[in-house]
């Protein structure tokens, strides 16, 4: 049986806040900001953006984990 079985926590649910759709044009708008004045803080972003990849994948991915001659690319 869980311990967290019948857990309240006081306040839950109650504040709601407006949260925009993710839609592909959204995607498309933060990629073209990420782009102007690229700086390798904007280029990891259009990284995750791209990949999916969790921030410390590509963050602390070596050279040598980089595979570019295989039918698919990959990290």
């Amino acid at each position: 049986m869980s311990p967290f079985r019948g857990l309240h926590i006081p306040g839950e649910g109650d504040v709601k806040r407006y949260m925009r759709k993710i839609t592909p044009e959204l995607l498309q708008s933060v990629k073209s900001r990420l782009l102007i004045d690229r700086t390798p803080y904007k280029l990891l972003a259009l990284v995750q953006l791209n990949t999916g990849f969790r921030l410390s994948e590509p963050l602390f991915a070596r050279r040598d984990d980089l595979v570019l001659d295989h039918a698919i690319p990959h990290l």
